[in-house]
């Protein structure tokens, strides 16, 4: 099967609760388990950046609906590439900001403790560097 990869940044329409954040979250989720799309999102001070990978019609499918939704704005694409595999395979989607929500904590806490154990990347993607590098940045910020 043929794999592709995007990675985006943008930035939020307003600041999201917890509440939209988790609304944001388990229908991405959801989303992406149909279209056997993985990846991973980041949320910081008013900025989403986003890796994400699948077959190319499910990207098509959940990329059509991340550039039409009115939660964010000011999408720059980084990267866009085709990957031999994946850099998220067991991730409908990672996610982690700051915050007291504990179901975004435990998201978070996955998303940490799957970066501690990443295998090598053989992706052939650069896309997984680019968030890997965002979060370092974050987490110095921070």
């Amino acid at each position: 099967m043929s794999l592709e990869a995007i990675v985006y940044v943008s930035t939020a329409s307003w600041k999201p609760n917890q509440g939209e954040l988790e609304s944001l979250l388990a229908s991405a989720r959801a989303r992406n388990l149909e279209y056997a799309v993985t990846g991973a999102l980041i949320y910081h001070e008013a900025t989403f950046i986003q890796y994400f990978e699948g077959p190319p019609l499910g990207m098509d499918v959940v990329y059509g609906h991340i550039r039409h939704s009115t939660l964010h704005h000011g999408i720059i694409e980084l990267l866009r590439q085709p990957v031999a595999e994946r850099a998220f395979p067991n991730w409908t989607m990672g996610f982690t900001v700051s915050t007291d929500s504990p179901l975004l904590e435990l998201a978070t806490e996955k998303f940490l403790a799957t970066l501690r154990n990443l295998p090598p990347d053989r992706s052939g993607s650069d896309g997984r560097e680019l968030v890997l590098e965002f979060w370092r940045n974050f987490r110095k910020g921070r």
